[in-house]
């Protein structure tokens, strides 16, 4: 994940050694949220120049990724109970060449019993209880 506003909520709720944020509060989980549905938007909206194939199906890949979240975290109605956090862990770090730190994020949602982890390859699956 690249993407200036999921870096900015990992940023803002990273725990003291910043290696990962949970998110388990209403408040937490509607703005990630909504950082999901604005971010879809904005991937859904044709692009203003052509992509390559690699830059389109990464676009695509996110794009399936942020949905999954968003279905996940928008089930089951308001935000409460004890089965309800999201979990953002950084995979590696890049420093690109404007010297901002950007991070690959895997993200693992965990909605009353459902968890969907957003790595590569992975589908949401079934928590053995």
């Amino acid at each position: 994940v690249r993407q200036p506003a999921l870096l900015a909520l990992f940023s803002k709720h990273a725990d003291a050694k910043g290696k990962q944020a949970k998110l388990k509060s209403p408040a937490q989980l509607q703005e990630l949220l909504d950082i999901c549905r604005s971010t879809l938007a904005e991937l859904e909206q044709p692009p203003l120049q052509g992509l390559s194939d690699e830059e389109a199906e990464t676009r695509e890949e996110q794009r399936e990724k942020l949905h999954i979240v968003k279905t996940v975290l928008e089930q089951g109605g308001q935000f409460s109970g004890i089965n309800r956090k999201v979990q953002l862990k950084p995979l590696t770090w890049v420093t690109p060449s404007d010297t901002q730190q950007q991070q690959q994020q895997q993200q693992q949602h965990v909605s009353g019993g459902v968890t969907s982890a957003s790595g590569p390859g992975q589908q949401p699956q079934e928590s053995a209880k």
